[in-house]
């Protein structure tokens, strides 16, 4: 006796109810300083079709995200903050890198106090 075939039930996994990746990663030294300063705009699935609005609607709160820099494939430093911005000291920078970088790779994850970080949004620094 042969069994009959299972319906094929596909896996979503969280993807779906994960924030959204940041959109325009971007890292700057800021100006008369040594830091650099990683920004990024939040992206939300929440009431977006207004032009009026300057933001992103804040889908998951509290606001928080997680930026990590890497030093090639190795993560060198994690940083969370409650805004769309982080700042990455020179006293910082010189105990990752041994001295002022160069050039760097970060990723920027809004964070679920559900779910953890969401969708990672990559970037880099280029001095």
């Amino acid at each position: 006796m042969t069994r009959p075939a299972r319906p094929s039930r596909r896996r979503l996994g969280l993807g779906p109810v994960l924030p959204l990746a940041p959109a325009h990663p971007s890292a700057e030294r800021a100006v008369g300083s040594s830091d650099i300063v990683i920004s990024w705009q939040r992206r939300s699935r929440a009431d977006t079709d207004s032009w009026a609005l300057a933001d992103a609607p804040l889908e998951v709160t509290p606001e928080a995200y997680r930026v990590i820099i890497f030093d090639g494939p190795d993560v060198v430093r994690t940083i969370e903050t409650a805004v769309p911005s982080a700042s990455y000291g020179m006293a910082e920078q010189t105990a990752d890198f041994g001295a002022p970088p160069g050039s760097f790779a970060f990723t920027v994850a809004q964070l679920s106090p559900v779910y953890g970080p969401g969708h990672a949004a990559t970037g880099a620094f280029v001095a």
